[in-house]
């Protein structure tokens, strides 16, 4: 059963719950993954606060555009009475100049008229007089008032747009941070859902593996009772029959033996073509894909590596059973021919096996030759000691980059010299990480063969040729990408340090493949 992520928007903050759980009849898996972030959203809140002073900013300026129009309609208002004043002047100079020249009546009605306009001309005067006066001075004293109450809201709203920048900076790289960590998350997701699936087509294949047990159980159960009752009827036959009688079918059956002697003696004369059928009908099988190959245990001679799989008419990849000139024993090996005929002595993928292993375990190897494993420093030592080998390495990182580095020479010495590491002739894109430990002795944590006063094995928790201790270790703790040293006190990861320069970064998938030179 497995249940999918939710989840939760919170004002532009995305907060991931991440929740998987896997049940089969005998086992059962469960992942849990958390990722609150609520630091964010008091942030957001400070945001908030300073926009509001922001706005409060704008407010103030709103007023001092207000008092500017106020000033200048003062001003208008001035100018109006002023034009005001000099049309009278000009009205009273001209009835002035009339009533020289007009009789008595028409000068008493000029001079009601001019005392009228002078009359106005007072009021106007004091009028400006006072607009000119005290208004100038209140004018001056708001315009101080004013001016030094803006410098201090310039500089105080200087200050808060200054401090608003330098918080809105770090919230975008914030943001950033949470872009980046929920990029993470939705891959985390989809490697937990590759697990699921792995687990779960694992869980069928086991299940399928228990029910045949179960049936070559009863098979073998009912084998043993048929058994069990023909050998209660021989000795009752054997109880109920005398010795005249044994010796008379003793003498029966040596007569079949000399008779079947007989016939093998002219089915001989078959031999040699019946083999050649056998030869013809190995050669000419179909191998399904993703099935485990075998090569026959006739009495014809295994391959010795991929290069004799192939010449033999195999040229899928899979597993194949080799015996190296000099070994006394056959073991499976992983082929590979999809660019040359290669030998897999190790893999990296999923990080499902644990490398962290005792001497006799690299010895001999362990993992799955279908997923992450070693193939074994005794076995690696039987196919490099019957000829000449080099080394291709596949590296691939977390981005989707992928690196190689090829060597012409490979070889390991054998237990008694603790399979110390022959490796030279450098080529590809990755760096050359492998020749730093040439010549090394192969460590582990129970068998420390470095040279460095601390065990680096037990340290980096891995098998390889340290040195003091190493510049590449492809059996490191299978880490995610870069981690840091809260997730790990020692540089721990699967590295091969000239291609990332940095030993806390752990590379995604890695093969090593021998090939014939």
């Amino acid at each position: 059963m497995a249940t999918m992520p939710t989840g939760i928007y919170a004002t532009g903050v995305f907060i991931l719950s991440l929740s998987v759980s896997i049940q089969s009849e005998s086992c059962s898996y469960k992942f849990n993954v958390w990722y609150p972030d609520s630091d964010v959203l008091n942030k957001l809140q400070v945001v908030e606060l300073k926009v509001s002073n922001l706005s409060a900013y704008i407010d103030l300026e709103i007023l001092k555009l207000k008092h500017n129009d106020l000033q200048e309609l003062a001003c208008l208002q001035n100018k109006t009475n002023q034009l005001e004043l000099e049309l009278i002047k000009s009205k009273l100079k001209e009835f002035t100049d009339k009533s020289a020249s007009n009789d008595s009546k028409q000068h008493k009605e000029l001079q009601i008229q001019i005392s009228d306009l002078a009359q106005r001309l007072i009021q106007l005067e004091s009028r400006i007089s006072r607009r000119g006066g005290g208004g100038r001075k209140s004018r001056l004293k708001q315009e101080r008032a004013l001016d030094d109450t803006d410098h201090v809201s310039t500089n105080t709203l200087r200050a808060s747009v200054s401090d608003l920048r330098s918080e809105w900076i770090m919230i975008k790289r914030d943001i950033f941070d949470i872009h980046k960590e929920i990029a993470y998350l939705k891959r985390d997701h989809n490697d937990v859902t590759n697990l699921t699936t792995r687990v779960q087509d694992t869980t069928e294949t086991l299940r399928k593996t228990v029910d045949n047990f179960k049936t070559s159980l009863d098979h073998s159960a009912q084998t043993i009772r048929i058994l069990n009752s023909n050998f209660d009827t021989l000795k009752q036959i054997v109880s109920t029959r005398n010795d005249e009688q044994l010796q008379t079918e003793f003498r029966k059956m040596t007569k079949k033996v000399s008779d079947l002697e007989k016939q093998l003696q002219t089915y001989g004369s078959n031999t040699s073509t019946l083999e050649k059928v056998v030869e013809k009908m190995v050669s000419t099988q179909l191998i399904p894909n993703g099935r485990i190959v075998e090569t026959p245990t006739t009495n014809r001679t295994l391959p010795t590596d991929c290069d004799e799989v192939l010449s033999s008419g195999f040229s899928s990849n899979g597993v194949y059973r080799i015996q190296p000139i000099g070994s006394s024993n056959p073991f499976k090996v992983y082929c590979d021919f999809s660019q040359e005929n290669l030998i897999v002595i190790q893999r990296r993928e999923d990080g499902l096996q644990k490398f962290d292993r005792s001497w006799l375990e690299y010895k001999f190897g362990f993992g799955s030759l279908y997923g992450d494993f070693w193939l074994g420093n005794e076995l690696i030592y039987q196919i490099t000691n019957q000829r000449k080998y080099g080394l291709l390495i596949m590296l691939e990182d977390w981005e989707g980059k992928s690196g190689w580095a090829k060597y012409t020479e490979f070889k390991l010495d054998d237990h008694r010299n603790q399979y110390s590491l022959t490796v030279s002739g450098y080529s590809g894109s990755a760096g050359d990480s492998l020749s730093y430990h040439n010549g090394m002795k192969f460590s582990t944590e129970d068998t420390d063969n470095d040279l460095n006063m601390r065990n680096c094995a037990a340290e980096n928790k891995a098998g390889w040729w340290f040195d003091s201790c190493y510049i590449s270790n492809l059996n490191g703790v299978y880490h995610k990408g870069w981690y840091t040293h809260a997730q790990s006190t020692n540089s721990d990861g699967v590295v091969w340090f000239t291609w990332k320069d940095s030993e806390k970064y752990s590379l995604k998938k890695v093969e090593m493949k021998l090939f014939r030179m």
